[in-house]
């Protein structure tokens, strides 16, 4: 069921995702407008955490996935009768309020649901192959959405409409109280517990400062879709949107298949943000399609199993009453650096003309802060013993 939930709220967002830029430049953005209605999402979604956490904690996880993915299926029907700023700015409010409900909310569900069905080792594998299905999904929904777009730009979001409807029966008629938590606490009380559990806690600050760091990747998120179509006009972006996704089902995959007690959890993550950043510098600093083709790949295989291990870590030392404000407090301080990546990426492009050399200039530098901070993260990583 927790699988089919990560399918169809995945799915139907995948066939906007591959054509997202170009939909808005489409309807007369510039690359400053498309980052500053990105700085409004994440500004609502990190300011939403919370709030949104403690009240899946004291109420409901359940009730909390109802409200967002309702919220997310009213962003894509503004979205799918924009055309302009203003209406644009509301759908991506909409859409960060829904994901401040789900982020923690749905990791504390199936990690609460697993430990009641004694199977709480489990939970870096299912991270794992719900990250597989969600790039399967996002894989074969983006591609099509590329030819979607070229029939109707508008049309797609379309399937994200349809996507969210289904998942919306799915949450209200399936996703019960199995993942509530073991003992309920008031959300104050929830909020005092995370808050402390950080304040000791040397490896969650630490984890929580990888995902800050990896939020550097964003100017790529942003305008690979315009770079390509510019720098390789020959080449299809479906084509682009099926070398980057299907990079990422085998890093899942391999996730997947680690040991349940495998050791140096930190390790893998500081090699896959390294990788990633990695990737993104060779990038920028080759030229011709081959090169920029085996630097995504790089990207995408090795930000396919970040999420999965940082999930996994965090979980694996929070406690079942404040799960879901645990996440939601971390999303609130590790989705920083996507908000504040953001906002540099806007001061940047402002007054800047829609070009290659712009955009390449912006992934040099989020290379760099993404390189460095690994490297950091491996001088600073909490030793063995440690909590």
């Amino acid at each position: 069921m927790y699988y089919l939930f990560s399918v169809l709220s995945t799915f139907g967002y995948a066939f906007c995702a591959a054509s997202y830029s170009k939909f808005l430049i489409h309807i007369g953005f510039t690359l400053s407008d498309i980052s500053l209605i990105n700085i409004l999402f994440w500004g609502i979604a990190i300011f939403s955490e919370l709030p949104t956490g403690m009240i899946a904690d004291a109420r409901s996880r359940a009730w909390s996935l109802r409200i967002g993915t309702i919220l997310g299926f009213v962003s894509l029907c503004l979205y799918f009768t924009t055309d302009g700023l203003a209406q644009a700015l509301l759908a991506e409010a909409v859409m960060g309020v829904g994901m401040a409900f789900c982020s923690g909310a749905e990791q504390a569900w199936i990690t609460d649901a697993l430990r009641k069905r004694g199977e709480f080792h489990l939970v870096r594998s299912v991270f794992a192959t719900s990250s597989l299905l969600r790039s399967i999904a996002v894989l074969v929904g983006g591609t099509l959405g590329t030819f979607l777009f070229e029939y109707s730009p508008h049309s797609i979001w379309l399937p994200g409409i349809v996507g969210s409807s289904f998942a919306i029966l799915l949450v209200v008629k399936r996703m019960n109280g199995e993942g509530e938590p073991e003992v309920r606490v008031s959300e104050w009380e929830a909020i005092k517990r995370s808050w402390k559990l950080l304040r000791k806690s040397r490896s969650l600050k630490w984890v929580i400062a990888s995902l800050i760091i990896s939020g550097a990747v964003k100017p790529l998120d942003l305008y690979w879709q315009i770079f390509v179509e510019a720098q390789f006009p020959e080449i299809h972006i479906s084509l682009i949107w099926v070398l980057m996704f299907g990079a990422t089902v085998p890093s899942a995959w391999i996730i997947r298949r680690l040991p349940d007690a495998v050791r140096k959890e930190e390790l893998w993550i500081i090699g896959s943000l390294l990788a990633s950043g990695g990737g993104l510098f060779f990038i920028t600093t080759t030229y011709g399609p081959l090169s920029f083709f085996g630097g995504i790949i790089i990207y995408e295989f090795s930000r396919g199993a970040f999420a999965p291990l940082t999930d996994a870590f965090i979980q694996h030392r929070v406690e079942s009453s404040y799960r879901a404000t645990f996440g939601s407090l971390q999303a609130f301080l590790g989705r920083g650096g996507f908000f504040l990546s953001t906002i540099f990426v806007w001061l940047g492009t402002r007054g800047q003309e829609n070009t290659v050399e712009t955009i390449s200039l912006t992934w040099i530098v989020s290379a760099a802060v993404i390189i460095i901070g690994g490297l950091l993260l491996f001088l600073l990583r909490p030793r063995s013993g440690q909590i």
